[in-house]
């Protein structure tokens, strides 16, 4: 199955359009948790960050555009 993976940050979601092919449902939100781990390390915040490119989360839609995984980007 195709998912689909978002950036969200404090004012824009970055929009993952053409997807991943997973197994199944646990293995996307695996990758999800990778990528969120990744971005941590990438763009840490600090502790009154307000900067609008900072990514929060990570979104996991599925082919029909639900979301179904978030995971937040710590």
């Amino acid at each position: 199955m195709r998912y689909f993976f978002n950036v969200r940050t404090i004012d824009t979601v970055l929009i993952g359009d053409e997807g991943n092919e997973f197994q199944d449902f646990n293995e996307a939100c695996k990758y999800a948790l990778e990528v969120a781990a990744e971005l941590a390390r990438e763009y840490p915040r600090q502790p009154k960050d307000r900067s609008t490119i900072v990514p929060l989360a990570v979104e996991v839609m599925d082919q029909s555009g639900l979301l179904v995984f978030r995971t937040p980007i710590q």
